[in-house]
């Protein structure tokens, strides 16, 4: 294969002047050789504008390189002065025409520049619109799509531009289609303006939108069919924040209804120097014994004359001022229509009003108050009881003594408040008493369990302890709470009686064997002396003997009533006399 010729594209104008020039010289050549010198020179016009028409002041230029030519071609060839003198005005006219051209083809083309720099950009700021832009004819077929029409449809300018059938796709419901198609065939017809017309849409993703409209006729362009601008503005945020305002304001207005507090709106007046009732809920209504109609466009201290007093509208004050919501401790409101606790709250909205709701505290307060009063007094019960008391939490620390638990200890409450419990834990005893108080915090309930306690002297007391676990709300054991009885002196006292009882349960025992060993002998004096002596000497020997054995009896009876004394002594003391299977044997003998 060949190599390719090399091709030129010249432009149509510079092919037009390039021929029209060399065409008016070859013209006047050739008139100027058969001795023509008029007529021909009209043709000169036409390269003279399209030079300056389409090349401006090159072509002015050029124009005059052409006249020049023309006057040099008639100078050489008739040599006429005259001639020269009509060819030299010619020249002229020539270049005055140029002049002319020149300058009102720039004025148009400055003219074609600036239309087309605006035109240019009214196509970026329609392009670049952050609102939907578009044009459609009657028809319904669609000319113009900018760049936020493709963003909030999903619909790209390829997809659109030309069609009508989008509508059917942004607009599959068919009733809202029809609406919409009535609604602005009506505008059409009418020939108005339709502002701010909302219509719901669904994006080629799905997603639905709400757009609000605004469309208009545009100017008529000759042989074309009219067309409409429609600017749309993507609303569905703006719409969800109404729909969200609305059920926030229902919502208020349902909890400002129902709300079992009372609640008061104020307007400042006066610079915030009163403050004046804008709105009441019922529950105030109902509380205050006060109708809505009575209360609002009055100041508070009309209507709650012990305001000012309570501290209340100084509160309402402070909050208009600062801005920052106040909760106060409950205060005692009184005036010649009521009296009682009030709990408020106080806070400011975004409008400037204050809003006041409060909780009639009073049964509340009267409660807390019998409350402190019953716990100050079993307080003083404990401080004032005679027997020890202490409470410990689960890791055995004291957390509470009375004054008998103090003497009891040795220590006062400062020194032993969160000790470990085992600090008065007798050391012999240690083991016992640590497994007994960690059984306490597991629920176990003591009574009368005995647990020595050892004094910061040294002493050891003997103590019988009942305890019981308190428990939280969720039954777990959280402290517990124990009452104690110092038995030391009782168990020094049993041990003296069971002492004296066992000497006196000795005694009576030798006593038991006494009386026996005095009846054998008698018995053998008897019957000697029924056998060796008269009956006169054995009846006084034997009135002897009675006598003697009476005594006996006698103290055989009392035996046995001092014996039933020591059971019942050791039945009620609990005590164990040491000798009482002697003189039960002894008793079995004797019997």
């Amino acid at each position: 294969m060949g190599k390719s010729q090399p091709r030129f594209n010249l432009p149509l104008p510079f092919i037009l002047l390039l021929a029209s020039s060399l065409g008016c010289i070859g013209i006047t050549i050739g008139f100027l050789e058969i001795g023509y010198t008029i007529i021909f020179q009209n043709l000169y016009y036409i390269p003279i504008v399209l030079a300056c028409f389409f090349y401006l002041r090159k072509g002015f230029l050029f124009s005059c390189i052409l006249s020049l030519i023309y006057f040099s071609l008639m100078i050489i060839y008739t040599r006429d002065m005259n001639i020269a003198l009509e060819a030299g005005i010619r020249v002229i006219i020539f270049v005055g025409v140029a002049g002319v051209v020149t300058y009102l083809s720039e004025v148009i083309r400055k003219s074609q520049d600036n239309l087309n720099r605006v035109s240019s950009f009214q196509e970026k700021i329609i392009e670049n619109a952050s609102v939907w832009v578009m044009a459609v004819d009657i028809n319904g077929i669609v000319h113009l799509w900018n760049t936020a029409a493709e963003l909030i449809s999903g619909y790209q300018k390829e997809e659109v531009l030309g069609e009508k059938t989008i509508w059917k796709s942004m607009h599959p419901d068919p009733d809202i289609k029809k609406k919409v198609t009535q609604t602005v065939r009506n505008a059409i017809m009418s020939d108005e303006e339709l502002k701010y017309f909302e219509t719901p849409i669904q994006a080629k993703n799905g997603d639905q939108r709400i757009i609000s409209w605004n469309i208009k006729e545009l100017p008529e362009i000759e042989d074309e069919d009219k067309k409409y601008l429609a600017i749309g503005i993507d609303i569905t945020e703006k719409v969800e924040s109404r729909r969200e305002l609305k059920k926030s304001r229902e919502r208020w207005a349902e909890i400002f209804s129902k709300s079992l507090n009372p609640i008061a709106l104020y307007q400042a007046v006066d610079d915030g120097a009163d403050f004046v009732f804008t709105d009441i809920n019922p529950a105030l209504e109902r509380v205050e014994k006060l109708p809505k109609e009575e209360v609002v466009g009055r100041k508070i201290t009309e209507i709650f004359p012990g305001a000012r007093e309570v501290g209340l509208l100084d509160i309402l004050k402070r909050v208009y001022k600062t801005g920052n919501p106040e909760h106060p401790e409950p205060s005692f409101y009184k005036d010649d229509r009521i009296e009682g606790w009030r709990n408020n709250m106080i806070y400011q909205l975004s409008t400037g009003e204050l809003v006041a709701t409060y909780e009639d505290v009073t049964d509340r307060v009267r409660a807390e108050a019998l409350i402190k009063e019953k716990h100050d007094y079993l307080e003083s019960l404990i401080s004032i009881a005679n027997v020890p008391i202490l409470t410990w939490n689960t890791s055995l620390e004291v957390t509470r003594i009375n004054h008998a638990c103090e003497a009891l200890i040795g220590r006062p409450y400062e020194e032993v408040l969160g000790k470990t419990l085992m600090t008065f834990a007798p050391a012999d005893h240690a083991d016992r008493i640590m497994e007994l108080l960690q059984s306490t915090v597991t629920g176990k309930r003591l009574e009368n369990v005995e647990m020595d306690v050892a004094k910061k002297d040294g002493t050891i007391r003997s103590v019988l302890w009942s305890t019981a676990t308190l428990f939280s709300r969720d039954e777990k054991p959280v402290a517990v709470i124990a009452q104690g009885r110092d038995i030391t002196e009782e168990k020094r006292l049993s041990q003296e009686n069971e002492a004296a009882l066992a000497q006196i349960q000795k005694n009576m025992a030798q006593l038991a064997i006494l009386n026996d060993e005095m009846r054998n002998p008698l018995t053998i004096i008897m019957g000697h002396v029924e056998m060796n002596m008269d009956e006169e000497q054995t009846q006084f020997i034997f009135e002897q003997i009675q006598r003697i054995d009476d005594i006996v009896t006698n103290l055989d009876i009392r035996w046995m009533k001092s014996e039933k004394v020591l059971n019942a002594m050791r039945k009620y003391y609990h005590l164990q006399v040491p000798g009482t299977e002697m003189r039960e044997e002894t008793s079995m003998k004797t019997g």
